[in-house]
């Protein structure tokens, strides 16, 4: 890791311990590139089939960052020690005509690249290239194992569509084994519905046959009055606790029988979160976001299509700047931002957090716990240098 970079972790939490500013800029900020998709994922928030009326509007779905304006942002990102980008968003990434030059730009900078893609545009040539510029991490949006559950999961999708994604998967693994690289580590990611909650088995052993590093499992989130008829019911809950309790043991063994080491992803927070009674009712994380602070306010941003500031995953009700308006860093240290570091500290249930309804599901948590993890193990002097070095840390003209 970068001298920076545990500078700039140093400073996070400096900042944390100290109250409402930030000494550095974020560890990671998600740049969502473009609004537009060329899948209909089942659970999608934007597009999926059965939102009707709240599906997102066609202005809306044509929203693109500029080129030349996400190269300035990443400019500054890098002088502000970010030390990861997370492309993704309300759409699917590859769409952007500039794609390939983007990644290439964060990676001439020598920041984390990571991603998130539905992967069905993805050719022989972008495979090549991406291995190529090191890619750091890909998340691969499947939902499923076998060719009927991603029919069922995506909706326009054949399953020829399934099986090409199957073998360009496999002719990535196979080149870095050919270049003798390890990047770009491919995660299977799934979001788990009353469609696919059966198929855990299936979605393990895909994710053997494509030679993946890791497998995600996470569960549907639903838009209220339009896509909670996936969730689970008691009987499948239960159903699915059963099946992901034997995950690891079953992934342990197909490990030693191909002496590989396939990873689980937060399985402890998915069962977690199917666990929680609430979640029938799309509930999952009622039972620990207040027994933690909030740190997203310092440790992460997300950049929307159309170019509002967002100060965790799900605030986009509560945007606090626009870089088509300002300097990312202007918002980073803005009154809107530092307000949300200060009710981070609050429980969720004040009014503040009604906009982003923390305890439905906290798509920042995993960083949260991490987090909190280490400023909890640090000796309490040195809880006590990094509370009060503010004084020294503060920019000439900003000292307390």
């Amino acid at each position: 890791m970068k001298f920076k970079w545990i500078t700039s972790e140093i400073k996070t939490v400096a900042g944390i311990l100290n109250g409402s500013e930030a000494f550095t800029g974020p560890l990671s900020v998600q740049i969502d590139l473009t609004n537009k998709c060329n899948n209909n994922c089942i659970g999608c928030w934007c597009n999926s089939p059965l939102l009707g009326d709240k599906e997102m509007d066609s202005k809306t779905k044509k929203k693109e960052l500029p080129f030349e304006l996400i190269k300035k942002l990443i400019d500054e990102l890098d002088e502000m020690c970010v030390r990861e980008i997370y492309l993704t968003g309300g759409g699917e990434p590859f769409m952007h005509p500039k794609i390939m030059e983007i990644i290439g730009y964060i990676k001439s900078k020598g920041m984390g690249c990571d991603m998130s893609t539905n992967f069905t545009l993805i050719n022989k040539e972008r495979a090549e290239k991406l291995v190529d510029l090191g890619v750091d991490h890909m998340n691969i949006s499947m939902w499923a194992g076998t060719p009927e559950s991603y029919i069922r999961t995506h909706p326009t999708k054949i399953d020829k569509d399934f099986y090409k994604m199957r073998d360009m998967l496999i002719y990535i693994a196979n080149l870095k084994d050919k270049k003798g690289k390890k990047k770009p580590l491919i995660n299977i990611y799934n979001v788990i519905s009353n469609l696919n909650y059966n198929e855990i088995k299936d979605i393990i052993n895909f994710a053997f046959l494509v030679k993946a590093d890791s497998v995600d499992f996470t569960m549907m989130d639903p838009v209220e009055g339009r896509t909670e008829k996936l969730l689970l019911n008691e009987k499948q809950r239960r159903e699915l606790i059963r099946e992901v309790s034997k995950v690891r043991e079953y992934v342990n063994k197909k490990n030693a029988e191909f002496g590989i080491e396939l990873k689980i992803n937060s399985l402890e927070q998915f069962l977690r979160r199917v666990s929680n009674k609430e979640s029938k009712k799309g509930i999952y994380d009622s039972n620990i976001v207040d027994t933690i602070p909030c740190y997203a306010g310092w440790t992460f941003a997300r950049v929307m299509a159309n170019g509002d500031i967002l100060s965790c995953l799900k605030s986009h009700l509560m945007t606090v700047g626009n870089i088509h308006k300002q300097r990312f860093k202007k918002a980073w240290h803005s009154k809107k931002q530092k307000l949300f570091r200060e009710k981070s500290r609050c429980k969720k249930s004040d009014p503040y957090f009604s906009k982003i309804n923390c305890y439905k599901s906290c798509d920042n948590l995993g960083t949260n716990l991490s987090i909190h993890g280490k400023i909890q193990s640090l000796p309490a002097f040195s809880k006590f240098l990094l509370k009060n070095s503010a004084f020294i840390l503060k920019p000439k003209g900003k000292r307390l």
